[in-house]
């Protein structure tokens, strides 16, 4: 076990060497503030705006609720970014019912994207939980 460890240790060092050989050095994109990059600077949600489908029924039986949604987001930087989106479903007191991807968003330099999808939820108790419906995105 300890030379497993003691392989991947030395792979790990190889990776950050080879690395540091093709993009350089770690930089510091504090910019001299001390305040890191956060994804408020990189995008903005213009709107997310969500509407609730009449649930789906096969016959009497309940199969999904659906929410249709419209998503405008302004890429604030200099180069293109790509967003990993999650609809996220909020009970009364703000905690995750349930959530469901979105396809991923490709957003030019300082451009605006219009997005459009529908997402549901398949547990019928989870869905009669959701007050809120919302967004939230990992950036690449």
């Amino acid at each position: 076990m300890k030379k497993r460890v003691a392989h991947l240790e030395d792979t790990v060092q190889e990776i950050i060497d080879w690395s540091q050989r093709v993009f350089g050095p770690p930089q510091d994109n504090t910019g001299g503030q001390g305040e890191e990059t956060t994804a408020d600077d990189l995008f903005e949600v213009i709107s997310f705006d969500v509407k609730k489908k009449p649930a789906e029924m096969v016959g009497d039986h309940w199969t999904c609720q659906s929410y249709a949604w419209k998503l405008t987001v302004k890429n604030k930087c200099p180069q293109k970014i790509t967003l990993i989106g999650t609809v996220v479903f909020l009970d009364s007191d703000g905690f995750d019912v349930a959530t469901y991807p979105m396809e991923v968003l490709e957003i030019k330099a300082n451009a605006t994207e219009t997005s459009t999808g529908l997402s549901q939820v398949l547990d019928q108790h989870q869905a009669s939980q959701v007050k809120e419906v919302t967004c939230k995105f990992d950036v690449r």
